[in-house]
């Protein structure tokens, strides 16, 4: 059994932080360091992620299999603990909030792509074609070996193609890397999603996070979510894109903490 890496820190109530695709526990540096004072903070790294292996297989990674693989990651968290996520990370958070309802005190979400949810409910949306239209180039393009213009077409995707641009060559390196162990979230992400009555059994409260800036298809899901979950508040912030919490934690941290600290 994969046994995922895991950094803590800080003291008191526990949060788990779950981080977006080609990413890993370090995106929640900054926010580790705001909370320690009041927070005990065990941010993971996932399937194929930072220090964690990949998937293995040879059946399509599902978000029940990165809620199972985290099973350690609960018991350590103990009885109760709020659950955070960001870009997948929210995906498999709110998954595995529906499985530990009467563990997971609160859940702050930013722009879980969950995508099955887009495809079933607005097929046809420009949303929806336009995140389908990125997940097949970058597919083909890792499949074809082109791993630098998946990269490319990834990257300049979430973060815009001056940010992606802007990127140093190291960092533009890092991600064309990644993206192989990104090919099985994909899968992830678009699956099946849950019921709106899985949906509605999550009665604890709930912030769904997102940016102003952010893409048609992110927003777009957050919409639909925030239609479908009992006890949320959901909030765009200006001047925001997707990756945010990554590129800009100076404006979504202050936020995550005020959530924190009411709940």
């Amino acid at each position: 059994m994969i046994e995922p890496f895991v950094r803590e820190s800080g003291n008191g109530p526990t949060v788990v932080c779950l981080h977006a695709s080609a990413s890993s526990s370090a995106q929640w540096r900054a926010l580790t360091e705001r909370l320690s004072g009041r927070f005990r903070v065990l941010a993971v790294d996932l399937h194929g992620c930072g220090r964690t292996p990949g998937w293995p297989g040879p059946l399509p990674l599902q978000l029940d299999d990165e809620t199972t693989m985290l099973d350690p990651v609960w018991d350590r968290a103990g009885a109760r603990f709020h659950l955070m996520g960001h870009s997948y990370g929210g995906a498999v958070a709110m998954h595995a909030a529906i499985r530990h309802v009467d563990r997971v005190a609160s859940l702050l979400v930013y722009e879980p792509v969950m995508f099955g949810l887009l495809n079933k409910l607005e097929p046809d949306s420009m949303a929806a074609s336009e995140i389908n239209g990125v997940r097949a180039d970058t597919s083909r393009f890792v499949a074809s070996g082109h791993l630098d213009a998946a990269a490319a077409r990834f990257g300049a995707y979430w973060l815009g193609d001056e940010a992606w641009a802007a990127l140093t060559p190291e960092r533009q390196a890092a991600m064309a890397c990644a993206m192989p162990n990104v090919m099985p979230q994909w899968q992830a992400a678009f699956a099946e999603p849950p019921t709106r009555i899985e949906f509605g059994a999550l009665s604890m409260p709930i912030q769904l996070l997102g940016g102003v800036c952010s893409t048609a298809a992110a927003r777009a899901v957050s919409r639909l979510l925030a239609d479908m979950l009992p006890h949320v508040f959901r909030e765009e912030l200006p001047g925001c894109g997707h990756m945010a919490p990554v590129t800009s934690p100076e404006r979504v941290n202050p936020a995550i903490e005020r959530f924190l600290a009411t709940h």
